[in-house]
């Protein structure tokens, strides 16, 4: 993966287009005179990239957070990708659930709109989980696509 012209390692790779993704919405959010409050910059992004097209074949959207609580759903990637495919289901009856990868779940329950939340960390103390990260989400990712497919 390339992000600012930098090639990244497949390890750093994921943390990286989320990064850069945030870095991207913040530039905007910052580089215009528009008032962007109340904007949703995300959406804007899943506009720009035909989401709702690309959704057309998909089964499902796995996206991923570093800790997720609260917060996720409201006004960063996580919320956005919950409503539009929400409002896919609305339009098309097709249901596609979303699966989210984190380093920490916070959350009780399982919000609206979530397949599942798969904590790729638990047990493991802060210093260790960041440092065992990209092995951690590859364990994960494995154990999961095994259990769906």
């Amino acid at each position: 993966i390339t992000v600012y012209g930098h090639a990244y390692t497949k390890a750093e790779g994921n943390a990286t287009f989320q990064v850069g993704a945030n870095n991207t919405m913040n530039q905007a959010r910052n580089s215009t005179t528009a008032n962007m409050v109340g904007v949703d910059t995300y959406g804007m992004v899943l506009d720009l990239c035909k989401f709702e097209e690309k959704l057309q074949g998909c089964d499902c959207i796995v996206t991923g957070e570093g800790s997720f609580d609260g917060q996720s759903l409201m006004g960063k990637v996580i919320g956005s990708l919950n409503e539009r495919a929400g409002k896919a289901a609305e339009g098309t009856g097709k249901n596609i659930p979303l699966y989210v990868f984190c380093g920490q779940n916070k959350m009780e329950g399982l919000p609206g709109g979530i397949a599942e939340i798969i904590e790729i960390s638990a047990g493991q103390d802060r210093e260790y989980a960041m440092a065992h990260a990209a092995e951690n989400l590859e364990a994960a990712a494995e154990n999961w696509a095994k259990q769906i497919l």
